[in-house]
């Protein structure tokens, strides 16, 4: 019996490992088929991962295209104001500009009103500013600019003037400007009209001389100064009416283009000269401001735009370049003040022609190391060459001249 029942437990136990490998294989292929799932699904969601993860970065970059496109857009949108800058200072003859050594064409009346010809027909300038620093011109020049500056506003460019210590001439240029500005610690030395006469008959005396002088007429007082110690009557006369005509008209002028009357501009005048601030409350200047504040008057009703000063507007240099003998012949041409050329036109020309200086017989002074003067045989020459030349079909005699030689 005990023999039977352990076989009977060893079938019975053959039995059970039977059915435990069958479940176990059975178990195996659903884990392997789990786990086949689990890897299918793990590789589709790392497809589909990076996938998004593309997507983003397209988007990202696609944003970021796009960022700096509408970028780029708005800064092409964006509004440039530029504005020309021109300097009056110095000395400003008549006549064309004569090169300097160092590059810098000399400046002049001539060049000055080709730089605002030039700003003028500039499509880029929005407006001009003239800085206004004591030119050394005459009251004819004066008037010339201001005419010329009112005919500038005419054609719609704004004119804006920027003082800092003003005498009357540089104001009077000033008050043809849409603006005028000066800084705070600004000057205006505005005090009216003088006249000055030095007289050597005393010097004459105490070196023996006597000036021999013939005068024809009362009001010829130009050879007073060498015999007399004070203005005749009539000299004085003379030299009154002078003063009292450009005062009227320094008035006036004034007082047309600031839009005040001629009594508020003369009271001006007699409590002068005057700091900035009191200019500016005596309706003479338009602002307080420094050069450097321009950008700010200029950007003051513009909420996107850019600002661009361009310094020394229209102000030409030459070549200086002097190797060989054809940079020799450049360089003693411009020590004699002989201008260079530029080329032949065949269009129909007017000429002008500078007369500057004293009065002479035979030829002209000029050039970098001599004054203006006008010589009789220069003078004609040249008025000849103009007269002879085909293209030219009028001629402009400028004259900027004391006077002279009765027989040149």
């Amino acid at each position: 019996m005990r023999s039977r029942y352990t076989r009977l437990n060893a079938s019975s136990s053959k039995m059970d490992l039977d059915e435990a490998l069958q479940i176990f294989k059975e178990v195996s292929m659903i884990l392997n088929r789990l786990s086949s799932l689990i890897c299918l699904l793990l590789i589709f969601g790392s497809v589909e991962l990076v996938q998004a993860q593309s997507s983003r970065r397209s988007s990202s970059a696609t944003a970021v295209a796009e960022k700096e496109k509408s970028s780029e857009k708005a800064e092409s949108e964006q509004t440039e104001i530029k504005w020309a800058e021109i300097e009056l200072s110095g000395m400003l003859p008549e006549g064309p500009s004569l090169p300097g050594l160092f590059g810098e064409i000399s400046e002049s009346v001539n060049r000055i009103f080709d730089r605002l010809d030039r700003a003028i027909e500039d499509d880029e300038v929005d407006a001009i500013v003239l800085k206004i620093n004591n030119p050394l011109v005459g009251m004819g020049t004066v008037y010339e600019l201001h005419t010329k500056i009112k005919a500038i506003r005419k054609q719609g460019k704004p004119v804006y003037a920027m003082l800092e210590t003003a005498l009357t001439p540089d104001y009077l240029i000033a008050t043809a400007c849409d603006k005028i500005y000066q800084p705070e610690p600004g000057m205006l030395l505005m005090t009216g009209l003088r006249a000055e006469v030095s007289f050597y008959k005393n010097l004459f005396d105490k070196l023996d001389i006597e000036a021999d002088i013939l005068r024809v007429g009362k009001y010829k007082a130009a050879a007073e100064p060498y015999t007399r110690t004070e203005m005749s009557p009539e000299f004085r006369e003379e030299i009154s009416e002078l003063l009292d005509g450009q005062y009227a008209m320094l008035i006036k002028m004034i007082a047309d283009s600031r839009d005040l009357t001629e009594k508020e501009v003369e009271a001006a005048i007699n409590t002068g000269p005057h700091t900035a601030a009191s200019a500016l409350e005596a309706g003479l200047i338009d602002g307080l401001y420094y050069s450097d504040q321009l950008e700010e008057i200029a950007l003051e009703n513009e909420d996107d735009a850019t600002f661009k000063l361009a310094k020394k507007y229209g102000k030409e240099k030459v070549d200086v370049n002097f190797d060989g003998f054809t940079g020799m012949m450049k360089m003693m041409n411009l020590m004699m003040g002989v201008e260079p050329r530029s080329k032949k036109s065949v269009e129909p020309q007017i000429a002008v022609i500078y007369a500057t200086g004293a009065i002479t017989s035979g030829r002209g002074s000029g050039g970098i190391f001599g004054g203006d003067g006008i010589g009789s045989d220069t003078m004609i020459e040249t008025i000849r060459e103009a007269a002879e030349n085909d293209r030219v079909k009028a001629i402009v005699l400028r004259v900027n001249s004391p006077g002279g030689s009765a027989l040149a």
